[in-house]
């Protein structure tokens, strides 16, 4: 008889790289034996003997269950299936192990009961081609490795890929009932994954006591997806399936209405009034805070891409003073391709002393429009000015988002976007000055833009308008000059 299975996981691995048998005894035979898991060192770092001499132990268990004699100790039974003294042949293949007996009906009962009683257990099954030692590095030494590798991308700074995926293995660590072995990479499966989704669903937002959207779970997800990818390269997970993919999908319109619902909104123009006025803006005390929040207000700029921002990003383009917002430099980032710009800076920014703060700054030899922040905060640079902000809406202005919409700094690129749209601003002026690659936040078609690039003097020209903050008495420059003032 020839049976395919795919090898049960039944293995732990030690924190020294040597495998160890576990075997779960039935209750009823608990009694007898004194025993309620039996756990033996292999003696082997290799796999796949590990794999065959567990095969072998189970099968003995097994047997003696079935028979009733456990007469044998479990250390006799460990030695004679070190010896290799096995009554039927496993043999490793492309898609898993075929086990060969010699046809008898002992033979025959001995490894089918083997089977039985491992799945029995409910242990994972380990798909596709044998396992290699590689495999059975811990998840937390894979996970480290994986860190290592990671550099700041585009979209997302290393540090959230990375807490997507602890929260994986913490999650997983919490589901194995104080067993102290850590978890092999080959010992994980889809279900683990799909799992850790219905976890997921089930755990309420910090923020808002809610269940988590599936669009936050999705970005966790694909987080976790890339690890598997690398894991897979590296050799230390089996290749094939991603067993991260394919556990939720959000379509682009639920996303749209999910961001609507729950994403960042834009400010009021009497919310606006109430945060720029001087002892408003003086409550934030350090200068960097205000200088964040009134770019922001200017620009639409990602707080974080305003916080990186070097003087050498201030330059003169045909005449018009500009900044450059770009990835040259240290400590930098952004989101997209297309976040990389080059903006006019308006007159309002200039009158508050903004370009006077760039000249004085270099004549003291930095490089740093803000050197104050701390350039490897988890958040980014704008970490402080973030929470000095907040602090400012719900403590001192009690200002709140609508329904479970967030305000923040963001809100500002929210507020810019709204006012050149109700300001009829051209979508392609728009997109340049903001920096979108897609007309996610700008329409609802979220088709992608394409053109030229705008000169400066052509985005003041069409962008300026509609942020007028003076005019609509939000910004009061000659009252607010002293707060930007050098100390």
């Amino acid at each position: 008889m020839d049976t395919l299975m795919r090898l049960p996981n039944y293995l732990v691995l030690s924190p020294t790289g040597v495998y160890h048998f576990r075997w779960k005894v039935p209750k009823r035979f608990q009694g007898p034996l004194g025993l309620k898991v039996v756990k033996r060192s292999l003696g082997t770092r290799d796999a796949r003997v590990a794999h065959l001499q567990a095969l072998v132990l189970a099968s003995r268990y097994a047997v003696a269950l079935q028979g009733g004699d456990m007469a044998k100790s479990v250390d006799e039974l460990l030695r004679s299936a070190q010896k290799g003294q096995a009554d039927f042949e496993v043999v490793a293949g492309p898609h898993g192990y075929t086990v060969k007996t010699d046809g008898s009906a002992q033979d025959n009962a001995a490894a089918l009961e083997t089977v039985r009683l491992l799945n029995a257990q409910g242990v994972a099954c380990v798909g596709g081609a044998p396992l290699s030692a590689s495999t059975r590095i811990a998840l937390e030494m894979a996970v480290e490795k994986w860190s290592k590798t990671l550099t700041s991308g585009a979209r997302k700074t290393p540090g959230q890929k990375l807490e997507a995926v602890k929260a994986f293995v913490a999650w997983k660590n919490s589901t194995r009932k104080r067993s102290p072995a850590r978890v092999a990479m080959g010992d994980l499966s889809k279900t683990d994954c799909a799992e850790w989704v219905i976890s997921l669903k089930q755990t309420p937002a910090a923020r808002t006591g809610k269940p988590l959207t599936d669009s936050y779970i999705e970005t966790k997800t694909r987080w976790l997806s890339l690890f598997f990818d690398w894991a897979m390269a590296a050799g230390y997970y089996p290749k094939g399936d991603n067993i991260a993919r394919g556990h939720i999908k959000v379509s682009k319109k639920a996303k749209r209405l999910q961001s609507k619902k729950t994403g960042w909104q834009p400010f009021e123009v009497a919310q606006l009034k109430m945060i720029f006025a001087f002892p408003a803006l003086k409550a934030m005390r350090r200068q960097s805070s205000r200088w964040v929040a009134m770019i922001a207000l200017y620009t639409g700029a990602r707080s974080n891409e305003i916080a990186q921002l070097e003087l050498a990003d201030f330059k003169v383009v045909d005449g018009v003073k500009c900044i450059h917002i770009t990835t040259e430099g240290a400590d930098k980032s952004l989101k997209t391709e297309a976040s990389e710009r080059t903006i006019p800076i308006h007159p309002d920014l200039l009158a508050l002393g903004l370009w006077k703060l760039v000249e004085r700054l270099q004549d003291d030899g930095e490089s740093k429009l803000f050197p104050n922040l701390t350039f490897d905060a988890k958040n980014g640079p704008a970490n402080g000015p973030q929470k000095a902000f907040s602090h400012l809406l719900s403590d001192t202005l009690k200002i709140s988002a609508r329904g479970d919409g967030r305000i923040g700094l963001h809100s500002f690129r929210k507020t810019v976007i709204q006012r050149m749209q109700d300001g009829l601003v051209g979508k392609e002026f728009r997109v340049a000055y903001v920096g979108h690659e897609g007309g996610r936040d700008l329409d609802d078609d979220h088709s992608a833009v394409y053109g030229k690039k705008v000169s400066p003097t052509v985005l003041a020209a069409q962008c300026f308008p509609a942020l007028d903050w003076a005019n609509l008495g939000v910004v009061k420059v000659a009252a607010l000059t002293p707060l930007f003032a050098p100390a």
